[in-house]
Parts: structure tokens; C-alpha cells; sequence
């Protein structure tokens, strides 16, 4: 059997997706699922998210909230990285 794509891909656009969606914090909306990425993994995300600036802590709650680039970021079908470069060229009229 294979291993369920959860576990094989990168999992920073599924935890936009979460946040777009509003199903609360990651962590505990994924602790649901049948095969849950490890917790180093989605602190890795949630890490790399913050760097690219897609997530911030909200001040009223202390759980990750998207950030308006985040939102253009999550409706996006490509990798998080490659997504925010793509963002910022057609800002600043590179494509």
C-alpha cells in the first residue's frame, strides 16, 4: 500500500487551506484526520508559512490567522513559494 498523500506531500498549502476555510487552528483540525502528519512536520509548515509572511498570530486568540497575502496565497494551486514570487511579479508589473 502506498502512503496516504498527506504524508508524501508538502503540507503548507493544506494548512492555508485550513486557515482559508476557517476549521480552526491546524493542529487540532488535522489531529482528526485518519493519518495525521506528524507534529514536526506541521510545525515545519506552520514555520515556513510565517517566514513567506501567509500567517501570523492573532492578538485576541494567540492561533495562526492569515494575512492578506496568505489569502491570495491559498487560492493558489502551486507551492507556497512559488505562489508568493508570482504574487509579488504581478505586483510590481514583472509579468
Amino acid at each position: 500500500f502506498q502512503k496516504p498523500e498527506m504524508l508524501r506531500v508538502s503540507v503548507e498549502g493544506l494548512c492555508l487551506q485550513i486557515l482559508a476555510m476557517g476549521f480552526g487552528p491546524v493542529h487540532s483540525f488535522l489531529a482528526e484526520a485518519l493519518d495525521t502528519p506528524k507534529k514536526e512536520v506541521l510545525d515545519a509548515a506552520i514555520q515556513d508559512l510565517r517566514e513567506v509572511g501567509a500567517i501570523r498570530k492573532c492578538k485576541a486568540t494567540g492561533d495562526w490567522e492569515l494575512t492578506e497575502l496568505g489569502g491570495h496565497l491559498a487560492r493558489m494551486p502551486v507551492d507556497t513559494r512559488l505562489a508568493r514570487m508570482l504574487v509579488f511579479a504581478a505586483v510590481f508589473g514583472c509579468v
